[in-house]
């Protein structure tokens, strides 16, 4: 393996699943490159996603997409091992979601996609996340109670991690790291600090940097 290898990246956006802007834009050409194959052994796009939404579908499930379903409760389909199809029902019973895993190709290359529907997900759960945030960073939730894209976020980190690390794998001595896309992608990889602090490198990609672009404009 090279010195600089990565075992693992994760790209935490919502476009995980499907090309909408900018950040779909970005990844396209990113993960089709050979120098990134060459340089992150494994991908996973992590996201959430509305299953009942019918234009998520339809830019999840169209053809150009170039998905491959390999686990979805919803849809009935178990394509992955049977330990790790435990692992997530465990996670969609305890934290009242639906997980969504499979492939997405980019040019010649495929790469694995992990989208959670936290539409009814357990509040306890949502709740004891946003004390943390508040604890740990000062982020006051409740400041964003009129934004329901704040908390779709939100409620999706804890049950998206928890899939990822039972499809990842929590071996020792990974080189791995998370990359969060614009602030969407935050909740994620706070969640990731909070429950495996020293599993993964953190970063942030502002790319428009939308907040400070408001002001400035």
């Amino acid at each position: 393996m090279r010195a600089t290898q990565l075992d693992l990246l994760i790209h935490s956006t919502h476009e995980a699943g499907w090309k909408v802007g900018g950040i779909g834009a970005v990844l396209d050409g990113l993960l089709s490159q050979p120098a990134y194959s060459r340089s992150v052994k494994r991908t996973l796009l992590v996201g959430p996603y509305d299953q009942h939404d019918p234009l998520e579908r339809e830019r999840l499930f169209a053809p150009r997409n170039g998905l491959s379903v390999r686990y979805s409760s919803a849809g009935k389909i178990d394509k992955v091992r049977p330990t790790l199809a435990r692992a997530l029902r465990q996670i969609e019973l305890a934290y009242h979601v639906h997980v969504f895993y499979g492939t997405r190709k980019f040019g010649a290359y495929e790469h694995e996609v992990l989208l959670v529907d936290p539409t009814v997900v357990d509040l306890q759960s949502v709740a004891e996340f946003k004390y943390h945030l508040w604890q740990q960073y000062g982020i006051s939730s409740y400041d964003y109670d009129w934004s329901s894209e704040y908390d779709w976020y939100i409620r999706a980190a804890a049950p998206a991690f928890a899939a990822l690390q039972a499809i990842a794998g929590t071996r020792k001595k990974l080189r791995a790291a998370l990359i969060a896309h614009d602030w969407l992608g935050l909740p994620l990889a706070f969640r990731a600090r909070q429950q495996a602090p020293a599993a993964y490198r953190l970063v942030y990609y502002a790319h428009e940097v939308a907040a400070a672009r408001e002001l400035v404009e």
